[in-house]
């Protein structure tokens, strides 16, 4: 059967299920309903066009359009007072941002005198300044991911202890990487070392100009000897074990907390249907002796039946598909994935031959532990058949 492609669909069922995760009025919830009507009367006239069933779509346009069509708009209860309403979690952009980011690590690369960057730190403090006072009378989970991680990032460099330490790991990470640059097959000298907001560790761009060593800010705290590794990881093949086991340490997990303060949200544990930070209280309580220090608990900002729970040990964060955002999912399915992504934080990463490994022996034997097992495994089996 061939692929329906169908633009739009989950962009659309992800803004209605952002707004139902914050309390909404008669009007709104009217608008939200209507939205949702249309987006499925479309969807539906185009499967017609092409006779082709629901089945035709790619499995997350499938979950976005059940989840659309199941919406139960009835049974959700208006907010009555007469407050403005909230932004939609996620939904605003502060304009201009993005190229600031951009101008002032290209400076900071490129431009490696007292003078030139004097003149960044300048920018970045009036820049950073406008942001505060613009955000007075925002909610900080107003803000899409990226402008709010550019947002922590012009704060916490307007800093000058901070600016400074950035102006230091530069120099301490630029002999290391040219160093092994000098004897890789890919890429060359010179390299123009970033610190800024990315998901991984690190990122590399090469050109005729030489390479672009873009790395995870919380990295400004690695030594000579750390960059020396990463560049060889990066570059030579080297074991990743020292920089990661570096990532996960108590240095850079503080740099990376005060980053998430500064962008002003620490986590979106509330969804539709069920709360993640209920399911973490009594994952701990049951099954770790409530020992475990609560990380950050975000929902996924789509239907991911690819990878239904992630933790990050980096940002120290559950993530958990909103495809489990349902009535049909019950509570012991959803602390299963919990209790799955926990032990993870819990065992952290094992080592072999130089190459990590999450899912060892030992996990195994810890995830069985869970109260019917094989009943959860089934239940998320079935979710995503």
């Amino acid at each position: 059967m061939e692929t329906v492609r169908i633009r739009g669909l989950v962009k659309a069922a992800t803004t209605v299920r952002r707004q139902l995760t914050q309390p909404a009025t008669s009007s709104e919830l009217y608008r939200l309903c209507a939205y949702a009507e249309r987006t499925l009367r479309a969807v539906d006239e185009i499967l017609a066009g092409h006779r082709a069933p629901v089945e035709a779509m790619s499995p997350a346009s499938q979950r976005a359009y059940e989840f659309l069509r199941d919406v139960d708009f009835k049974s959700i209860t208006p907010r009555t007072d007469d407050k403005p309403s909230r932004p939609a979690p996620g939904s605003m952009r502060i304009p201009g941002v993005k190229s600031d980011l951009e101008w002032a690590v290209y400076e900071l690369a490129t431009g490696p005198t007292d003078e030139s960057a004097g003149k960044v730190y300048e920018f970045l403090s009036g820049a950073s300044a406008q942001i505060e006072r613009n955000m007075k009378a925002l909610p900080a989970d107003s803000l899409t991911p990226q402008s709010r991680n550019i947002r922590a990032w012009l704060a916490f460099f307007a800093d000058r202890v901070n600016f400074q330490a950035y102006r230091a790991a530069m120099r301490r990470a630029k002999p290391a990487v040219e160093e092994s640059l000098r004897r890789s097959p890919r890429f060359h000298a010179p390299a123009f070392i970033e610190f800024r907001p990315l998901r991984g560790l690190f990122r590399i761009r090469g050109n005729s100009g030489g390479a672009t060593v873009s790395l995870a800010t919380p990295a400004i705290c690695f030594s000579e000897e750390l960059f020396r590794s990463f560049a060889q990881a990066a570059f030579e093949g080297g074991s990743r074990q020292a920089i990661l086991e570096a990532a996960v340490s108590d240095e850079y997990q503080d740099i990376q907390a005060e980053l998430d303060a500064l962008g002003g949200l620490d986590d979106q544990p509330r969804g539709m249907c069920h709360d993640l930070a209920q399911s973490f209280q009594r994952v701990n309580e049951r099954y770790f002796g409530d020992t475990l220090s609560r990380p950050r608990l975000t929902w996924s900002k789509t239907f991911s039946g690819h990878k239904l729970g992630h933790y990050d040990p980096l940002r120290d964060t559950v993530m958990i598909s909103a495809l489990l955002d349902r009535r049909d999912v019950t509570s012991h399915t959803l602390d299963y994935l919990m209790y799955h992504e926990l032990l993870h934080k819990k065992l952290g990463i094992d080592w072999r031959n130089g190459r990590e490994d999450v899912h060892t022996a030992r996990f195994y034997a810890e995830e069985r532990r869970y109260e019917q097992y094989k009943l959860a495994e089934l239940a998320l089996r079935t979710l995503l058949s």
